[in-house]
């Protein structure tokens, strides 16, 4: 049912009175660490009165953001008001939205309401969230949308004078979660198995974060010292560490390490498991569809025209198991993982099925028939410059807090950095296809990025003191990315010659080819 508003606002609608319930259980959520030390250290009465002040606030929050949220859909757009003091409006028009995302944990299903967010390519935050809408209210939503796409479309069909008074065009209509009796069928494009989630827990290092949060936990509440001290109390205990005394330390180091390494790696399995259950694309109409998650659901929703770049990335375990992962970077969004402004388009998959991803998402690559062209000659030298640097920087820093005699390790470790500056260089380079520019690099972790010469928005050439002594330059490249103005791609240590020409050549594919973002 819809909650409808009473404040006069034509075709105005409050959040769903669980709304209430859920962002109750948010704010306990964010504060059950400081509940729990506030139980711990106050005694009787006071943990009560203490625990009012800290949670009070919360509850009337959620309170007042039900009684003041409201959503208005009219013809062209979705105008959100809120704020008790401080009132807001906003509109946004259904041409610019981007990505419309639905969150749905165990409690969401059971009572049967969703989180929408709703993002445009105003930033990396999404533009709005509607939290907690019902059913009915997410299928008014998508009416209103396919409504409007409907107009566009007659628009487009229709003679010069009959033309109705529609802002945007068609391929600014982002269609999301079209209704049944749409002619869009869904195709599956690909769905990991549970082979390939358990591989993904042994691939990835997810497992250390969710130990330093444990750890962190513990120590929050006080209970890690007084865990320690129960361990060390333990008789069997105090009897393994005599008898280990016997073994040698080696040994004691290897099994340390291994038993380290197993214990992440399990870890990393329970957080593949929990986000990515049941992982599938799905191709809608024009939307890539992404459906994951064992507890918490969540729907994304790509639209494939609004992918400014792929990234393709091989770990050295990935290549042991044959397998790449796949990121989309949009144009509006918020970055899902740490230091990518991308959504997961494939968290795991098989080498085979990267082509035809690339098909699904129109990009025309033949990544095995691609030309790959190196670096400047030396380009490894002054690599190596950079590579020795940040290891002196580390040798002094660890002689500073030890003794003078550290700093010395940086002789027999100088032949090591020059190595692996070398092996960077190599794996690093670039292409020019017909309808797309490449860049790779990383030789543990390696990096392919693919920019269609559509996305491309500016393209820069810089050149510090050093670059111009050695007459190179680093080659910058700008797509519509969730932080506007940072660089996509860039390509260092290139002769100034060959810079140049790639700018040149660049600038021509993306005059040639009509920006879409």
């Amino acid at each position: 049912m819809l909650s409808k508003d009473l404040s006069g606002h034509e075709g105005s609608y409050r959040l769903h009175p669980l709304s209430v319930v859920f962002g109750m259980s948010g704010a306990i959520r964010a504060l059950i660490l400081p509940g729990l030390a506030v139980v711990i250290l106050a005694r009787g009465e006071e943990s009560d009165i203490w625990l009012m002040v800290l949670f009070g606030p919360a509850v009337v929050y959620a309170v007042v953001r039900y009684l003041t949220v409201r959503y208005e859909l009219h013809e062209n757009e979705i105008v959100i008001r809120q704020g008790l003091f401080f009132r807001s409006v906003r509109h946004i028009p259904y041409h610019r939205i981007q990505n419309l995302n639905l969150v749905q944990n165990v409690f969401h299903r059971v009572l049967g309401v969703v989180e929408l967010r709703i993002e445009t390519a105003g930033g990396a935050e999404a533009e709005a969230e509607l939290r907690v809408l019902s059913a009915a209210a997410l299928a008014e939503i998508r009416s209103q949308i396919s409504g409007y796409k409907a107009r566009v479309d007659e628009k487009e069909e229709s003679p010069p004078d009959m033309e109705p008074e529609v802002p945007g065009s068609k391929d600014e209509i982002d269609l999301l979660w079209p209704p049944v009796d749409d002619a869009l069928s869904p195709r599956l494009l690909y769905q990991m198995n549970a082979g390939e989630i358990a591989r993904l827990g042994l691939i990835s290092n997810r497992g250390l974060l969710m130990v330093a949060a444990f750890i962190a936990i513990l120590t929050q509440v006080d209970l890690l010292e007084s865990s320690i001290e129960w361990l060390s109390s333990v008789q069997w205990l105090a009897e393994w560490i005599t008898w280990s005394k016997l073994l040698s330390v080696p040994l004691l180091i290897v099994l340390a390490v291994v038993g380290t390494v197993l214990l992440l790696r399990l870890f990393s399995l329970v957080w593949s498991f929990l986000q990515f259950h049941d992982f599938r694309l799905v191709l809608v109409g024009n939307d890539l569809q992404t459906h994951s998650g064992l507890f918490t659901q969540q729907t994304v929703a790509i639209p494939r025209h609004r992918v400014q770049r792929l990234v393709i990335r091989e770990s050295l375990l990935h290549r042991w198991f044959g397998r790449v992962s796949v990121k989309a970077e949009t144009a509006g969004g918020k970055a899902i993982d740490p230091g990518v402004g991308s959504r997961w388009l494939v968290p795991l998959a098989p080498r085979h099925v990267l082509q035809s991803i690339l098909d699904a998402v129109r990009y025309d690559v033949n990544l095995n028939g691609v030309d790959w062209l190196a670096l400047a000659p030396r380009a490894s030298r002054r690599m190596g410059v950079r590579y020795l640097l940040l290891l002196f920087i580390v040798c002094a820093a660890a002689a500073a807090i030890s003794t003078w005699w550290v700093v010395l390790t940086f002789f027999p470790l100088a032949p090591l950095a020059m190595l692996l500056a070398r092996l960077d260089v190599k794996h690093r380079g670039y292409a020019l296809t017909p309808s797309a520019f490449l860049v790779r690099e990383g030789w543990y972790t390696r990096k392919r990025v693919i920019i269609p010469y559509s996305k491309v928005q500016t393209v820069s050439l810089g050149r510090s003191p050093f670059d111009r002594r050695h007459r190179m330059a680093t080659l910058r490249v700008v797509t519509a990315g969730p932080t506007p103005g940072t660089p996509s791609v860039h390509v260092p240590f290139l002769t100034l010659s060959v810079a140049l020409r790639i700018l040149q050549r660049l600038r021509l594919e993306a005059e040639s080819h009509e920006l879409q973002w």
